[in-house]
């Protein structure tokens, strides 16, 4: 994930304005940017900052994977949970920035002759909802899992403090 996301950092969707518009010197308002910065981010900031924030989280978590896998750290159940939660909070920052270049990229692409057009929100709002079911489902799935290992311990911690019944008198 690492080259990807730090390459979405680097060169933004709608890319980089290639000179520089000042502000009116006698004060009119207009339109100013500066070379090198985002475009996307002067004209949509909010969807800016939503790429921009997915893909730093899904940045540093991917990065904080290859750290812990590298650290010697002794693995064990609990250092694999952890690694399990980050590489989802990872993958879904990326499918969450992916969405929102994809989103940005095709409300803003003209209509050609080939058909190609503004993608249709419904196809995206689908897809965001197909993501959200996948991930509800492996954290039902994942919560069941230890449910049922937190009974059977405290059934297991139960029957080992009960007293053997040929210790019982009567």
């Amino acid at each position: 994930y690492q080259p990807w996301l730090f390459r979405q950092e680097l060169n933004p969707p709608g890319g980089f304005w290639q000179d520089d518009k000042l502000p009116d010197p006698n004060g009119e308002p207009q339109e100013f940017h500066f070379a090198g910065h985002s475009i996307m981010e002067d004209k949509y900031p909010e969807k800016y900052s939503i790429i921009v924030g997915s893909s730093t989280v899904g940045l540093v978590s991917s990065l904080s994977v290859i750290l812990l896998l590298i650290s010697g750290i002794p693995y064990n159940r609990v250092f694999v949970i952890i690694l399990m939660i980050i590489m989802w909070i990872a993958i879904s920052a990326t499918a969450l920035t992916y969405l929102a270049s994809v989103n940005f990229i095709k409300a803003h692409a003209p209509y050609s002759e080939r058909g190609y057009g503004p993608a249709d929100p419904r196809a995206l709002r689908g897809t965001l909802i197909a993501w959200v079911i996948v991930m509800l489902f492996l954290l039902l799935v994942h919560l069941t899992r230890f449910i049922v290992k937190i009974k059977k311990l405290i059934h297991s911690t139960r029957k080992r403090d009960l007293p053997s019944p040929d210790l019982v008198s009567v």
